[in-house]
């Protein structure tokens, strides 16, 4: 198991047999619904109490490298930590927002792509506008320099423009103070 959709799909699968809401970003994400490209991690956003820290750490452990004292630690301050996928090396980034505000509406707006149709096998992903979001806020905080950051926001919004909520990415543009980019990427992709 190489393809990080299938090692993705591994992980998801121990959240939700626990009950653990989550959703596939990053790069990923935005291959799902823009242009393909190769990807070294899998980015998922979860929804994790301390309580069920230890059950997950334990079903994680037979595929996955992970620190237990260092996740446990995120988990509490609701920061972010790594799962190390033993027979690829590849990283699982596991991040641990507050799931309010923008981070709740991105779970609320995803999408559950049917992955192996003949297993029914699923996954959560975050929905085309909040990837756009997303990536633009990435692209933002790194000084607005990574090309690949930027060639995702306009692939998606390329593949997508006839379906995506544009009215709802604005308002959200604005919030988060990506208005501008936002604005300079919804022309350049048109």
């Amino acid at each position: 198991m190489t393809d990080p959709l299938e090692i993705a799909l591994r992980v998801t699968r121990v959240f939700a047999d626990l009950g653990i809401r989550y959703v596939l970003g990053g790069s990923l994400a935005s291959t799902t619904f823009g242009e393909p490209r190769t990807t070294l991690d899998v980015d998922l956003a979860v929804d994790i109490q301390i309580e069920q820290a230890d059950e997950l750490l334990d079903l994680l452990r037979a595929d996955f490298i992970v620190d237990l004292e260092w996740a446990k630690d995120e988990i509490r301050h609701r920061g972010s930590f790594q799962a190390l996928h033993k027979a690829s090396m590849m990283r699982i980034d596991i991040f641990v927002p507050e799931w309010k505000g923008f981070d709740l509406w991105k779970w609320e707006r995803r999408r559950q792509i049917l992955v192996d149709p003949s297993a029914t096998a699923s996954i959560d992903v975050t929905s085309p506008e909040a990837i756009v979001l997303q990536k633009l806020l990435w692209y933002r905080k790194g000084g607005e320099a990574s090309e690949r950051q930027w060639r995702d926001v306009l692939g998606v919004l390329k593949a997508q423009s006839k379906t995506l909520d544009v009215p709802a990415m604005e308002m959200w543009g604005q919030t988060l103070g990506i208005d501008d980019l936002l604005q300079k990427a919804l022309t350049e992709s048109s």
